[in-house]
């Protein structure tokens, strides 16, 4: 798998606050392209005091991967976690041609999720 530079792909990422605590630790995921630009959206649990950070898209066999890492903006770390959305959206103009088929989600390199693409331009 190749890392590849977000610039390339115009990677955006934004995450919602985590307000609310949870047991539910498990994480679910969508992705959809429409044409060249694909937006995926992770909903997972983090740690409380932490934030999702350094994203970067992997390129796969039929495969793409969204990285991202867990911080701590303040250095602390919380005994609790809580559901939070990270959305992310990209261009990938070589789309239809290498017929990625699925996207894996990890964090700190654990896959976390993986979500078949739904093609809206058919």
């Amino acid at each position: 798998m190749a890392e590849n530079d977000e610039d390339i792909f115009g990677l955006e990422m934004s995450q919602s606050n985590c307000t609310d605590s949870t047991m539910d630790f498990s994480s679910t995921s969508s992705v959809y392209a429409n044409g060249d630009e694909v937006v995926a959206k992770l909903s997972t649990a983090f740690n409380c005091a932490m934030k999702a950070a350094n994203p970067k898209l992997l390129v796969g066999y039929h495969s793409l991967t969204l990285a991202i890492n867990e911080v701590s903006p303040s250095g602390a770390i919380a005994a609790c976690k809580c559901r939070s959305e990270v959305n992310f959206k990209f261009q990938f103009p070589e789309f239809k041609k290498y017929k990625i088929e699925k996207i894996y989600f990890t964090i700190d390199g654990a896959v976390q999720s993986e979500s078949k693409i739904i093609n809206k331009s058919k």
